[in-house]
């Protein structure tokens, strides 16, 4: 009982933190509408290829599954040509010791020079290393301690300071810092799944799930709600996906991380002020990257064995 009140009590203080984050400037959660997918802020919808397939079960609701080859990608046209302070949080997951080289997760980019900025998972071309994520953002880079290869979801985040570099996290937490550098704005459009060459090519074999993608530089404590609630921005505005579903937060039991790592046992709730409400889930999400979703009005008691 003690430890379902401390779980109580962390996802009260997660549901008042979500408040504090702020808007996205672009939001894409892959769920289908209408057979196109869509950005949650601006209403712009997208046609998903052939190539990619966009699937359930998520890190939360549908994600894309992209393959390593020409036509799997997702082009989200000129957009996000920061100069400025800028942030991009998302959710990806590879096979278990993935070791495709230069496969690049998203950002915009034009191959061949030095021009805008990515997420690459193992190194190519001189820049990142095997088994880690690099953010590259004109000719600089930070490059991840922490491999995330490994068959299980996980949280990626990179701010971008004009005045200081860059930062990345993963799973909320800070791991790697890269230098000042400007960034040079390329003619090529923002890709998920690939890079820029003549057109979009896909180079990524793997998973990505909420992408947000911010105009300022999200602070430390706000990376860390994110990888928390990774279905904040679907729920969190009357605006997104016209409130279909209740608003959400997640927290970790002691002993683990969000999205499956192991030890890791989290769970979701509706608005959450003084108790859970009567609309209320708790998501279990297990080793293996399997979620179980408990209505809270199914829940007679919860139990923790030694």
């Amino acid at each position: 009982m003690r430890r379902f009140t401390v779980l109580l009590v962390l996802l009260l203080v997660l549901a008042s933190a979500i408040g504090a984050i702020p808007a996205p400037v672009a939001h894409f959660g892959f769920d289908v509408f209408d057979g196109k997918i869509r950005d949650s802020v601006s209403g712009q919808s997208l046609a998903v290829p052939s190539a990619v397939s966009v699937k359930s079960d998520g890190i939360s609701g549908s994600y894309v599954a992209l393959k390593r080859q020409s036509d799997s990608v997702l082009s989200l046209g000129k957009n996000f040509g920061f100069t400025g302070d800028f942030s991009i949080s998302f959710w990806v997951r590879t096979s278990p010791g993935y070791r495709d080289s230069g496969s690049i997760a998203l950002g915009r980019h034009l191959a061949g020079s030095y021009n805008g900025y990515f997420f690459m998972i193992n190194g190519e071309w001189g820049y990142g290393a095997t088994d880690k994520i690099t953010f590259y953002y004109s000719n600089a880079s930070a490059i991840s301690k922490t491999s995330i290869n490994d068959g299980r979801w996980h949280h990626v985040a990179a701010v971008y300071r004009k005045n200081q570099g860059a930062t990345l996290y993963i799973d909320g937490a800070l791991d790697a810092k890269g230098p000042a550098n400007p960034i040079i704005v390329p003619d090529a459009p923002f890709v998920v799944g690939g890079i820029t060459w003549d057109k979009p090519n896909g180079t990524f074999a793997g998973d990505i799930d909420e992408l947000a993608i911010f105009d300022k530089a999200l602070e430390a404590s706000e990376i860390g709600t994110l990888a928390l609630t990774p279905g904040i921005f679907k729920a969190s505005s009357k605006g997104f996906y016209g409130n279909e579903n209740p608003p959400t937060a997640t927290g970790t039991l002691p002993g683990g991380q969000p999205g499956g790592v192991p030890g890791g046992v989290s769970g979701s709730g509706g608005e959450l002020s003084g108790g859970v409400n009567s609309g209320a889930v708790m998501r279990i999400i297990l080793k293996s990257g399997q979620v179980i979703s408990l209505p809270s009005s199914d829940i007679a008691r919860i139990e923790f064995g030694p």
